[in-house]
């Protein structure tokens, strides 16, 4: 089960990482999210290769995200691949 968690955490990082640059409709943005417009996200590492993992072993991985932009950075929504 773990993962399992650890897979889709991944894959919505990763999903995220890939969808930074899409542009997003003007009303799907609130009025505060729109005060943010200086963020900048960044992820130092894009995969991970956990190699040869034996069944039933639980293993995982985190992913950082920075922001190194001049403002705060606002997530707004996070779609699985």
């Amino acid at each position: 089960m773990r993962f399992l968690a650890s897979t889709v955490m991944s894959a919505l990082i990763l999903t995220t990482s890939a969808l930074a640059g899409t542009p997003v409709k003007p009303e799907n943005i609130s009025k505060a999210a729109g005060t943010y417009t200086k963020g900048r996200l960044y992820l130092p590492e894009l995969e991970f290769d956990f190699g040869m993992v034996p069944q039933e072993a639980s293993i995982s991985h985190s992913f950082w995200i920075q922001n190194k932009g001049l403002d705060t950075l606002e997530i707004i929504q996070i779609k699985p691949g």
